[in-house]
């Protein structure tokens, strides 16, 4: 008999739960559209600090040939960025916390598009590529636990 009264109960919780989420101003609507809104700038900044590091493997040796780097300069570059990316994102957490999600994707966006443009203007040598891949490790950083608080 108590396991019918729980079961009854525990299905009355879900219905008043269910009726809660879809009758609560704009939750059902909304939740189409900003899962697109959400989905594209967080797509753009996965693969946006992510390529770098792979894309710096994959032609390593043209670039090796075309700059004079060596393996261990690239090696570096790479290591930088996912070590400031590992970094960045225990701190960036508490941060970004305080200061709102959005803000935080906007600032890794910003860092993001001028390391990134940085390395594809700018560099020809290895210290500033390095920097570079850096900052790209710091927008991966800020970004993650970012998107990770509108979900």
């Amino acid at each position: 008999m108590r396991a019918e009264t729980q079961e009854s109960a525990c299905a009355g919780h879900l219905r008043a739960s269910c009726t809660s989420l879809t009758s609560s101003k704009g939750a059902t609507p909304d939740a189409p559209s900003s899962a697109r809104r959400i989905t594209l700038p967080a797509t753009g900044l996965l693969l946006g600090s992510t390529l770098p590091q792979y894309l710096i493997g994959a032609v390593a040796v043209s670039i090796r040939q075309d700059f004079g780097f060596t393996s261990a300069e690239l090696g570096l570059a790479v290591g930088a960025s996912f070590g400031t990316a590992a970094i960045v994102t225990q701190l960036a957490g508490r941060v970004i916390d305080r200061v709102g999600a959005l803000t935080g994707i906007r600032l890794s966006i910003a860092v993001l598009v001028a390391s990134v443009l940085t390395i594809a203007t700018v560099v020809e040598a290895a210290a500033p590529l390095i920097i570079c891949m850096a900052g790209v490790g710091l927008a991966a950083g800020i970004g993650s636990p970012s998107f990770a608080g509108l979900v």
